[in-house]
């Protein structure tokens, strides 16, 4: 693809010249590249096998949208289309010239792939992904420019951050959106595991609870850990931890005599003369 806007070219496509930005002109199928910015990575192979028929039978209606390379094309728009035109045996395709920068273009494939096709959530956040490093633009551009919600932006690409099993069970659409990060919340990969596969067949709200519960298992495991350090196990002992972050833990005591015993004995520890070897951790 270039990199800058560059004069109009004259390149020969066996039959005649083509110029950019010319309504459109049949351009030989072996000259045109794949989108190395290409959205779509998997097509239905029914959808392929039925655009392949109609191919074959009436022949490529809608043009492809292409922009000039170095002696070659690159394809912007209509991957299904050309991926079913070489299976239909076709060795021109009916095509629309573009010229522009990579973040023009690659603007132009996204917003042609997810206006006209049907992308995976992953394929969608990829795009949205690429589209922000390649512009330059922050989240609030990118809705502004394929006229979605940031809400829904900043949903799809928090689904590159879930973990690798749910990421693939999303990718193959054998979870839903809200289930994949629902689950993806729980860290142990067994629990995760087993959510995930029945999280669809579950009411959403049985889901979180199913979830929440998982999730505190993990950090009263965390707590226990912790607590059985020596210099703390006598003072949070039979203590709930009631939540766990990093190198926090919030406790809650049944009244304020708990509270007052509990207080008791970090003084005692803390006056102790072993407290500062007892409290260094390894």
């Amino acid at each position: 693809m270039s990199t800058s806007k560059k004069s109009p070219t004259l390149l020969a496509t066996g039959n005649e010249q083509v110029r950019p930005n010319d309504a459109a002109k049949h351009i030989p199928i072996g000259l045109i590249d794949p989108n190395p910015h290409q959205p779509r990575h998997e097509i239905a192979h029914e959808t392929l096998a039925e655009l392949t028929e109609s191919i074959q039978a009436k022949g490529l209606l809608e043009p492809l949208v292409v922009c000039l390379g170095d002696g070659r094309f690159v394809l912007i728009a209509g991957y299904r289309r050309l991926t079913a035109s070489r299976l239909a045996g076709l060795t021109e395709a009916p095509c629309i010239i573009r010229d522009g920068t990579d973040a023009e273009l690659l603007e132009l494939a996204i917003l042609e792939n997810i206006q006209r096709t049907d992308l995976t959530p992953i394929e969608e956040a990829e795009s949205y992904k690429r589209l922000m490093q390649v512009a330059g633009i922050d989240q609030k551009s990118v809705a502004q420019r394929v006229k979605k919600a940031e809400s829904i932006i900043s949903q799809r690409l928090s689904l590159l951050a879930l973990p690798k099993d749910i990421f693939d069970l999303l990718a193959q659409g054998r979870i839903s959106i809200r289930a994949a990060l629902e689950v993806g919340r729980v860290s142990d990969g067994k629990r995760r595991e087993r959510l995930a596969s029945k999280a669809d067949r579950l009411d959403f709200e049985d889901l979180q609870a199913r979830v929440q519960r998982a999730t505190e298992q993990k950090r009263r495991k965390k707590y226990e850990k912790r607590a059985a350090h020596p210099a703390f196990k006598d003072i949070f002992a039979g203590l709930p931890a009631k939540r766990v972050y990093k190198d926090e833990v919030t406790f809650v005591f049944k009244d304020e005599d708990e509270f007052i015993a509990a207080l008791r004995k970090i003084i005692k520890r803390y006056d102790s003369e072993n407290w500062e070897q007892e409290v260094t951790l390894d």
